[in-house]
């Protein structure tokens, strides 16, 4: 007998980790406002994805970054982003680097710039 297949589960080939400096106030708060919006704990990625896809997808996002510049990022967390998001992120940091070095833009200061965002509900975000 088959083993039924359980939707919306990504092959490792699908997914990719990614180690975030933040401050650890901003995982205290990402925690906070997750159960705020009715997500669970085991919906941290999830979350974080939403926030940073989000951001990137709107014009002129990269005024942002600025806010990330001098970031004292005391602990290491790590998110699981879709390859798609993950080759998105790493597409913005090319472009950045290439046109605005200045902003100094990471993996880490993009994602961190996308979760303050969402956690002070700069965001218009449908479905959960």
């Amino acid at each position: 007998m088959d083993k039924p297949k359980i939707k919306n589960v990504k092959s490792p080939s699908q997914i990719k980790k990614i180690a975030v400096r933040m401050p650890k106030y901003m995982r205290d708060e990402i925690s906070k406002k997750m159960v705020d919006e009715g997500y669970n704990f085991r919906q941290k990625s999830k979350w974080v994805s939403e926030a940073v896809e989000y951001m990137i997808s709107r014009p002129d996002w990269e005024g942002a970054l600025m806010s990330q510049s001098n970031v004292d990022s005391e602990i290491q967390d790590v998110v699981t982003f879709p390859i798609e998001l993950y080759e998105m992120v790493n597409q913005e940091v090319r472009r950045l680097i290439s046109s605005k070095p200045f902003l100094n833009p990471s993996q880490s200061a993009i994602i961190r710039t996308a979760i303050q965002r969402r956690c002070m509900g700069i965001h218009l975000l449908g479905n959960k």
